[in-house]
Formats: structure tokens, C-alpha cells, sequence
């Protein structure tokens, strides 16, 4: 007895185990990625630290360094730690028993960090119809109304995701912020540490976190189907799915099971049903059944509703499908009528309707094709299911694929849908060869003056602009691309088709970017050995640029990876290869810089065949930069073994110096300018170089003024929409900005004015506007009216392409080459004129802000106040070190400085519409409706529009006699999909047939004769004939990008013979 009772303990105990085990396990959802960031199907919260200019930094991998052992992960319990930034992070989340996790993260760092905020971000697309807040609803408008929605320290957050419910309880603060404000069509949650911005040292936050899911049975169909997903031959009656063939088909739908908002849908496999997995409906397509009924069996009480994954072909607006009869165990039945246009829609370019989500998407040889997931209510579990195609001759067909019963109405628009676009009314093929026609209003190479170096090197005038050395009264500025990696080493064919191409588009400048890998020997056992061939290909192609005009800047490192045989101490045995290393090594490791130093000397000594001098001393070289982007607060801990070098070399410092941990950027900045003197002096006293050297041209830190000063100009670079990659760097997916520059008060290029310093040239080396942001088509007009404004002396596009095959091949697609994109080369004419040509001349008021020699601690900002970067809106800003004031005329800026408004130039960041009005130009920046300028006026647009008049003939637009006319909407890649319509996560780039966004407006001129109206192709050949009307001093016509075949971007006006 004594035994059974043992016994029946341990059984006891060994169950009760049993049950705790389960429990115990880490459930499905939330996931917990290998760094400890959150997902809750495609609701997702990252770990995210703000900079103090808000710069945001994501935990991602190659961001987060894991001590050793981590992270760890068992059935019940994760665990990571590391080296984020400057915080020590711990993560941990453990399974709590209730279908939940215990989630805690701590973050603490030797020296406060300056912080804006630092959160747990989740980005949730506009639409979620609830958000309870400690039991509270926050409602989240329909329309923007304010920045942040809600802000306050909480205790539970609940919210839906993917159909299910999730549930945060904690002591944490949340803040809700509207992103509508930029145009980005979501909301952003940051939940929050406590602290969680100022100088933070330790934080922490331990939340608990639900997932709960939606009651639903799958229901059997199999009883009904008639088709199967594969087609082999189109129009026989029998096979698959719609019956149009195997180009045309649903062969790309797997079988199993399918989840959407909690409910799972059973796809049936064809090959374990006779083929057999979907049903297909028509009264008008005899070779469909028009009914067919199935049998509900044991389902399961409590039901509301009837979940429905089905499509539509043969379908357009809105008009009958079918119908749902469902009949009770009571005698009794209801009938739901199914229509095209609320409950579904075509499954060709398939669209979400009210009752309709796009559940499932996928792409056969023909389209973008869909499954829509809807649900009708139901009055209790039906015992019979009865589904009829509408009455009629049309062809519409109903297909049905799933179908389950549900306790409980469902989101629908919690559903991502991935966002393609293809050819329809909205985007139409464009024709585009990358050309520019020999004399056509597109061609602006009348306007170089060639051969470059004719007059002398480039030098600096007193007043801190480019000229000549023998010709000092010739002031230039520069506009031009970049050639990146392996683009630089081309056949002489194809160095003299792009010179071509280059000379057309008015470029008289380009950058040889991260050229250094693609010229060494592949063989050598040093990064120092230059190709022949690509040293020859290298030299061609400089001195047909210098023949034709076209002045050269490069780096003199980039990216170079060093080998073996450079005998770098600092790199561990087997870790070459690597690019970027010499940008944090150089400053700290003599043997790296004894090696940057024998690589520019091999460069800049080495005497070019094709023009029978060096390249340091060819007056085509414009300017040489040091390093590229290499400011060495951004670079200095990007390695464990750097970060322990600066931080040992730190200790030093500090002894010497009697300093306390707080000045290591004080330190830093000191390892810089000792290293820039360093690099300077040897270029300049023992290579003798007489070209102009800049560097540190990245960053907006005050205390950079500092360092540039040093510089015989300023470079800097900035992007708008820069990609960041959420998964891989530099590979798909990745994140855009979809918001406008214009309505972040020209956010690009404002936030780098104040970097120039008055006195010297400031360029920007590298700029864009990132494809595929929707509004990138203001590039031109903010880039050459603000550059114009604040007397700049050079622009670079990045870039013209990254490598051989861009320029080889048509390859469009991709966020930055110019090569393959109508939007680049099509909005540089208006940089050309408003900026190279000069037609917007410079704001006449010029203020600076004094920067203080040491630019650490007492006070000192270490950005330039916001109030400051707006002031270059209306006046020329710039910096200048205290003590080096700039001459007389220009102010010392002070907190509440005011200037006059420019009139010129007219940005209305609420409206999100630009306008520069010059004698000989004009642009106007709209997102619909109408806008004027002065000489010119647009009515009616009906999406967003650049559009821009130029004098070509360089008469005041209302006298002259040629008028080139830009107009310019968006361009993209046929197929491109996005994650969702906000389209913000770019998943791919599509194929290689160009669209235009169709637009559409009237347009007025004021004229003082009528002009003959031609509409222009891309490569600025004639299309063909716009009429128009003149009257009472006002040429009107309709433009209309899309009249022509190919489509038409540009057109001339011209008084007739």
C-alpha cells in the first residue's frame, strides 16, 4: 500500500512537471529575434536610440557586439548581452505561464549618453481602429490633427495585430506620434525605459507581454471543388483554376495551412484530392458549375461569422457575384449576397475593397495576382453552405479557395498587403535609352568650356569662391555625378559613350568614387600594387573627361581593404580584406598611415600617357579628399579591437592631460586634427600638391567647423530617404522615407548650411534624393535655387553608377545611379540653370555662427540650433571659428536673428509647395491643385508635380524665344512591390520596363507672343504637337505626360519663323 502510494506520488509530481514544462514554453508569438527585438506577425518593436539630433540607430546585427556565450536560447527561456552603441545591453525574456513572456531589458554605460530617446519603436500603419491605454481608448484620427496623439507614462498598452489582441503591462512611458505630418501613412509607438532621454547612464524596463488569438474553424470544401490551382492548356474545360493556361494560373499557391488574422485556412494539396482544390463558379462560362453546397459537420458552437478566401475574374466596378445560402439545423435559412467592388475584386492587379482584404499575394508569368479574405455574419453555425454564382451572360467567374467560421468580426485592415505597381491608368509605359539628342533642347554641352585646365588650376578667391589660376575673373561652380567601384575601369568604347552623355547633360565636373579596390593587382600581396589595364582604362577615361571640359575630384581613400603584405600591426592575422578599416585605424596606427601615405604617393606621382602629366599636378584634378566621410567620433569603436585601442590610447590622454572621462569626444577630436595635420603636411609639403584637399565630409557637428578649417574648402554630404536595411546591409528589403522634403522646411539641403564656412568654397561631393521616394522629383528645384541662394561652388549627384555592368547594361532600379533614371537626368537642367547658369543670384545677407576654438563643455551645442538652419531659407549662413571672424558685411548670428524674406523663393511647408521665381527661370513644386509663380502658373495638377520653365536662349522668360519646359511627376520600375501602400519597406525592385506617373495640368506663361508648342521624349527628340491659346499676354496649354507614345517629359517652346 505503502509502495502504490509512492507510486501514485511520483505520477503525481511527474505530471504536475509535465504541465509546468508546457506552460513554461516561450510561445509563438511575440517572436523574439537573435538580438532580442519583438515581432507580433508584421508588427514589430525594435530597440531604437536617438541621437540628439534625432539621428535614429536601430538594434540590429553589426550594430550590436554579443559578449561571449550570447545570446542563449532554450524552449522557455532567451537571453543576450552586449555592446549596443555606448550601453552595455542586457535582454531577457522568459515564458510566464499564461501564453505570455516576461520581458526585461537593462542598458547601462561607463559615460552618460546624450540621448534623445531612447525606446522599444513599433510602426503601425494608419487604420488600427483601437488602442486602450490603461483600459482607456486612444482614439487614432482618421486625419492628421496633431504631431503626438498620446504621451504619458502608462501601465498597459493593448492593441490588435495580424487579428489577435496583444497586451503590454509594465511601468513604461508611451508616446504615439502621428507621422502623417511628413507625409508617412503611419504611427509610431515609442515605449520607454525610465528614464529614457537626457544623459543617461542606467535605465531599465520589465514588461508583460500577451498574445491573444480569435476562436475559428476551418471549413471543408473539399466536397465542392472542381479545379486545381495548375492550368497546363488555356480554354480546354478542364485542369485549373480559371482555365487560362499555365502562364496564367494560381500554380504558385502552396498547399497547407494559410494564417491571416488568427484564422487558418486549409489549402488544399491537388495532388492528394484528385487534382482537385478549388472551387470555381459561373452562370455565363458553361464549362463552371453555377452552385455547389458543402456540409458542415461537428463545427463547434458560438460562431458569428463566415471567414471567405476567394477571388473574382472577368470582373470590373461594382456589380453581383454570387451568393451565400446558409442553412440551419432549424429549417431555417439566410442568403448573403456577394459583391465585386465591396466583398472582392478582380484577382488580376487585385485591390483591397471595404469588405474585402488582400489576404494572399503572389505573381504568375502574366500579373500581380491576389486572394481576398472576407467575412459576412451568420446566425449561429450553419449545417449547410450553399454558394451560386450570380444570375447572367457576363463571363464573371467566382472562385473560392477557403472558407472557416469565426467568433468575431476581424480588422481588415490590420491585413499588410504588399503594394505592386504595374502598367494601368495611373502609371504608363515609359520609353527611356538614357540619350541626350546632339542639339536638342536637352543637350547642354554648348555650355562647358573645354578643354579643362585651359586657364590654370582652379584656386580660391578672396572671397572664398572657384576660379582660375590665369584667368582669375572667370568664377565657375561645378555640377556633376559620381562613378563608383568598378564604373571607373571601362572600355575605351564605353569611356567615350559616357563622356558623351556626361558633355550633353551639362555636367563639367565628375568624382571618382571608392575607385581603390577595382585598380589594385588581384594577385599582389599589398593593397598598394596598381592593374595595368585598369590603370590604363583609369587614365583614359580622366583625359577624355579633361578633353571635353569635365573637371575630376576623387578620394584618396575610400573603402581600399588591405592585404597581408601592407603589414597593418593592428589587424589581427587572418582579418584582411576588409574595406573601411583605414578610416578608424589611420589616426591611431602608424604603419596604416605610413600606408595611406605610399598609396596617394603611388597616385598622385603616377604621370597619366593620355595627357603626359601627373595626376597631382594636372590642372584637370580639381580637388583630392583625404578620407572620405571619415569623421572619427562615427568610426572609432566600429571594431573590438579599435574600440580597445581608442579607448586604451584614452586612458594616456587623460593621465596627461588631467581630464575626466567626459572629454572623449574632446579626445577624439584631438586624435583628429593631429592625424588631418599629419595627412596635410605630407600631401601638401613633401608631394608638393597644388590641388585643393578638403575632408570630413560627413556630419553636421558643430565642432567640425573646427577641423574643416583647416581645409582649402568644405565638403559635405546629405541625403533625403537614404535607405536603411532592417535585415542585411545593403540588401533587400529595405526602409524608405516616403515624406517631402518641402514640408520639413527643405530639410535637404538645409541641415548642412550651416557646415559652410565663409571664406572658403563649399561643395557637396554627395547628394540625392533617394528612389523610390515618391516626392524625389523636388530634387531639382530645392537643390539648385537653395545651392544658388547660398553661393555655393559645387554639386555632386550621387551617383552616376555602381559599377562596369550599370553603364554596360539598361538596369534601372536601385536608390541612387543616374545612369538608368529619367528622374536624375531629367531634373538636372533646372540645377543647371538656376545654380551652374546662375539665374537665381545669392542672397545678398550673409550670418555666421562663431564656433569657439575648443568646441567642448561651457554651454557649447554640439549641433548648430535648428533656429540657426532656417535662417538659410532667406540669407547665406555659415560658421566661422571665434577669432577668425569673417570679413565686415556678414552678421554674428545671435538666438532670435532675424532676416528678411527672400521673395524669390516661396516654401510653404503646410501646403507642401515650393516656388523660385528668377528673370530667366522658374519652378513650381506641387502636390495637386494650382500654384504661380511669376511668369509661370499651373491649374488643375492631378498628382505631384515639379514643373519648370528655362530661357534656353537666356532672355527674361516673357521675352525670349526658346523655352525648355520640365515636367516632371515620378518614375519607377514596372513590378516594384512594396510591403504595404505606404510604401516605406521596399521588397523589390521589379523588372526593367521604366512607367511614369501619369500627370496631367494647364499650364500658363505670360509671353509677348504666341510660341509653337512641341512635346519632347526623354532624349529630347520632338514627339509631336501641343496646341495651345494665346491671349492678352498668356500662352495656355495642357500638358499631359502620357499623350504620346513613351511618354512625353519635357517640352520646347519656340517663336515661330
Amino acid at each position: 500500500m505503502i509502495r502504490m502510494k509512492k507510486l501514485t506520488t511520483c505520477l503525481l509530481i511527474l505530471l504536475t512537471m509535465t504541465a509546468v514544462m508546457a506552460e513554461s514554453r516561450l510561445p509563438a508569438s511575440p517572436a523574439i529575434d537573435s538580438l532580442g527585438n519583438l515581432s507580433f506577425g508584421k508588427l514589430a518593436l525594435h530597440w531604437t536610440w536617438y541621437a540628439p539630433n534625432w539621428s535614429g540607430n536601430t538594434l540590429q546585427p553589426g550594430s550590436f557586439i554579443a559578449d561571449a556565450g550570447f545570446p542563449k536560447r532554450s524552449s522557455s527561456r532567451f537571453e543576450n548581452s552586449g555592446k549596443w552603441r555606448d550601453f552595455h545591453t542586457t535582454i531577457s525574456a522568459t515564458a510566464d505561464g499564461n501564453g505570455g513572456i516576461a520581458y526585461s531589458t537593462r542598458f547601462k554605460a561607463a559615460n552618460p549618453v546624450e540621448t534623445a530617446t531612447l525606446a522599444l519603436v513599433m510602426i503601425m500603419p494608419v487604420g488600427e481602429p483601437y488602442v486602450l491605454v490603461d483600459g482607456k481608448k486612444v482614439v487614432l484620427p482618421e486625419k492628421f490633427e496633431k504631431l503626438h496623439v498620446f504621451n504619458d507614462r502608462i501601465h498597459s498598452l493593448q492593441f490588435g495585430s495580424n487579428g489577435n489582441t496583444v497586451t503590454v503591462e509594465g511601468d513604461f512611458t508611451l508616446l504615439i506620434q502621428d507621422d502623417r505630418q511628413w507625409d508617412n501613412q503611419i504611427y509610431v509607438f515609442r515605449l520607454c525605459p525610465i528614464p529614457s532621454s537626457g544623459k543617461i547612464s542606467s535605465t531599465a524596463v520589465a514588461l508583460r507581454i500577451r498574445v491573444d488569438s480569435p476562436r475559428a474553424v476551418p471549413i471543408n470544401l473539399k466536397e465542392a471543388f472542381n479545379m486545381g490551382f495548375a492550368d497546363e492548356e488555356a480554354d480546354d474545360g478542364i485542369g485549373g483554376w480559371t482555365d487560362q493556361g499555365p502562364d496564367n494560373d494560381l500554380r504558385m499557391l502552396k498547399p497547407g495551412k494559410l494564417s491571416v488574422l488568427g484564422v487558418d485556412f486549409n489549402i488544399a494539396d491537388p495532388e492528394r484530392n484528385e487534382g482537385l482544390s478549388c472551387l470555381v463558379l459561373s452562370s455565363g462560362q458553361e464549362k463552371f458549375p453555377a452552385e455547389k453546397s458543402v456540409t458542415l459537420k461537428e463545427s463547434g458552437k458560438g460562431f458569428r461569422y463566415l471567414y471567405l478566401l476567394h477571388s473574382s475574374a472577368w470582373t470590373a466596378g461594382r456589380m453581383p457575384l454570387g451568393t451565400i445560402i446558409a442553412e440551419y439545423a432549424d429549417g431555417t435559412e439566410k442568403e448573403i449576397p456577394v459583391l465585386v467592388g465591396r466583398d472582392v475584386s478582380n484577382w488580376h492587379q487585385p485591390d483591397a475593397v471595404p469588405n474585402g482584404a488582400l489576404a494572399w499575394t503572389g505573381e504568375n508569368r502574366e500579373a500581380f495576382v491576389g486572394l481576398h479574405l472576407s467575412q459576412f455574419p451568420i446566425d449561429g453555425t450553419p449545417s449547410k453552405l450553399t454558394f451560386k454564382a450570380a444570375d447572367g451572360d457576363s463571363k464573371a467567374i467566382w472562385m473560392i479557395v477557403g472558407a472557416a467560421l469565426g467568433d468575431r468580426k476581424l480588422n481588415l485592415r490590420q491585413i499588410v498587403t504588399p503594394s505592386y505597381i504595374v502598367a494601368g491608368k495611373d502609371w504608363l509605359p515609359l520609353e527611356f535609352n538614357g540619350n541626350t539628342v546632339a542639339g536638342s533642347a536637352l543637350d547642354f554641352s554648348t555650355y562647358l568650356d573645354a578643354p579643362a585646365g585651359k586657364y590654370g588650376p582652379v584656386i580660391v578667391t578672396k572671397d572664398g569662391h572657384f576660379a582660375f589660376r590665369d584667368a582669375p575673373e572667370k568664377r565657375i561652380r561645378f555640377f556633376g555625378p559620381n562613378l563608383i567601384d568598378s564604373a571607373v575601369y571601362i572600355d575605351k568604347a564605353l569611356a567615350d559613350d559616357f563622356v558623351t552623355k556626361a558633355t550633353r547633360l551639362g555636367y563639367n565636373t565628375v568624382r571618382f568614387h571608392h575607385f581603390e579596390n577595382a585598380l589594385l593587382a588581384p594577385g599582389a600581396a599589398d593593397s598598394l600594387t596598381f592593374d595595368p589595364k585598369a590603370l590604363d582604362e583609369f587614365d583614359y577615361l580622366f583625359a577624355e573627361l579633361k578633353k571635353h571640359g569635365i573637371y575630376l575630384c576623387l578620394d584618396l581613400y575610400a573603402s581600399r581593404a588591405t592585404r597581408p603584405g601592407d603589414n597593418i600591426k593592428e589587424i589581427p592575422g587572418r582579418r584582411f580584406e576588409r574595406p573601411f578599416v583605414m578610416k578608424w585605424l589611420v589616426p591611431i596606427s602608424e604603419s596604416a598611415m605610413d600606408n595611406w601615405k605610399e598609396f596617394a604617393r603611388r597616385l598622385l606621382t603616377h604621370r597619366n600617357p593620355y595627357t603626359g602629366l601627373k595626376w597631382g599636378e594636372d590642372p584637370a584634378l580639381l580637388c583630392v579628399n583625404l578620407v572620405n566621410e571619415d569623421t572619427l567620433f562615427s568610426h572609432w569603436s566600429r571594431t573590438p579591437e579599435t574600440e580597445s585601442a581608442y579607448r586604451t590610447q584614452f586612458e594616456k590622454w587623460r593621465k596627461t592631460n588631467g581630464a575626466g572621462r567626459e572629454s572623449f569626444p574632446r579626445f577624439l577630436h584631438e586624435m583628429q586634427s593631429a592625424e588631418l595635420d599629419e595627412l596635410l603636411d605630407f600631401v601638401k609639403n613633401e608631394l608638393k600638391l597644388k590641388t585643393m584637399v578638403t575632408s570630413l565630409n560627413w556630419m553636421t557637428d558643430l565642432p567640425l567647423t573646427v577641423l574643416r578649417a583647416k581645409f582649402d574648402l568644405v565638403d559635405n554630404h546629405q541625403y533625403f530617404s537614404h535607405p536603411e536595411f532592417p535585415e542585411k546591409k545593403w540588401s533587400l528589403p529595405q526602409l524608405h522615407d516616403q515624406g517631402s522634403s518641402i514640408r520639413r522646411s527643405a530639410l535637404v539641403p538645409r541641415l548642412v548650411m550651416p557646415t559652410r564656412i565663409f571664406g572658403k568654397p563649399f561643395i557637396m561631393t554627395e547628394f540625392n534624393f533617394c528612389n523610390p521616394n515618391r516626392f524625389r522629383a523636388e530634387n531639382g528645384p530645392l537643390m539648385g535655387s537653395l545651392a544658388a541662394l547660398q553661393n555655393w561652388a559645387g554639386l555632386w549627384r550621387f551617383g552616376w553608377s555602381h559599377g562596369e555592368r550599370g553603364i554596360r547594361e539598361f538596369r534601372p532600379g536601385g536608390c541612387f545611379d543616374g545612369v538608368n533614371d529619367p528622374m536624375q537626368q531629367l531634373s538636372d537642367p533646372i540645377i543647371h540653370a538656376l545654380f551652374i547658369r546662375g539665374d537665381l543670384a545669392p542672397a545678398e545677407e550673409k550670418i555666421s555662427f562663431a564656433v569657439p576654438r575648443m568646441p567642448f563643455g561651457n554651454g557649447v551645442p554640439e549641433r548648430f540650433p535648428d533656429e540657426f538652419s532656417m535662417l538659410g531659407l532667406n540669407a547665406q549662413i555659415g560658421s566661422h571659428v571665434q577669432g577668425k571672424q569673417p570679413d565686415g558685411k556678414i552678421r554674428i548670428w545671435q538666438p532670435g536673428t532675424n532676416v528678411a524674406k527672400d521673395r524669390r523663393i516661396r516654401l510653404n511647408r503646410d501646403a507642401g509647395t515650393f516656388s523660385v521665381a528668377t528673370p530667366f527661370s522658374e519652378a513650381l513644386v506641387l502636390p495637386e491643385g494650382s500654384l504661380k509663380a511669376e511668369t509661370l502658373q499651373l491649374r488643375n495638377v492631378n498628382t505631384f508635380t515639379t514643373f519648370a520653365a528655362i530661357a534656353l536662349d537666356r532672355r527674361p522668360l516673357p521675352r525670349s524665344h526658346k523655352i525648355l519646359i520640365i515636367h516632371l511627376t515620378d518614375f519607377t520600375t514596372e513590378g516594384i512591390r512594396f510591403r504595404d501602400e505606404t510604401r516605406t519597406l521596399l521588397q523589390s525592385w521589379g523588372g526593367n520596363a521604366l512607367l511614369i506617373r501619369h500627370g496631367t495640368a494647364v499650364a500658363e506663361l505670360k509671353t509677348e507672343s504666341p510660341l509653337k508648342i512641341t512635346a519632347l521624349a526623354q532624349d529630347g527628340s520632338a514627339a509631336g504637337t501641343v496646341k495651345g491659346s494665346f491671349a492678352n499676354g498668356i500662352l495656355r496649354f495642357s500638358v499631359d505626360n502620357c499623350a504620346f507614345p513613351g511618354g512625353t517629359v519635357a517640352y520646347l517652346l519656340e517663336k515661330s519663323p
